[in-house]
């Protein structure tokens, strides 16, 4: 329940935002995300390299991963300010 509700208070917060502050916000916390979960990183890391191919270098995975990361949290931003 308590993951909810920061969810809630998260997305009036960031709606209300400008949107290059909304973006600015969403970019730190992508790059959280990516720190603070390792599986999900895992995941995510592992998924590419099967789009990046084998021989991809793991600084070009690993950098495409946290854009990854980055480009979900600025969805949310998208999400909250369509016209309802």
């Amino acid at each position: 329940m308590w993951k909810y509700i920061l969810f809630l208070i998260a997305i009036h917060t960031i709606g209300r935002l400008p949107l290059r502050a909304g973006y600015g916000v969403t970019e730190m916390v992508g790059r959280m995300v990516y720190w603070l979960f390792p599986r999900h990183r895992r995941n995510v890391i592992s998924n590419l390299r099967h789009v990046m191919g084998r021989n991809a270098p793991d600084r070009d995975v690993r950098a495409a991963a946290r854009r990854v990361f980055v480009n979900i949290a600025k969805y949310y931003v998208d999400l909250v300010r369509m016209p309802r």
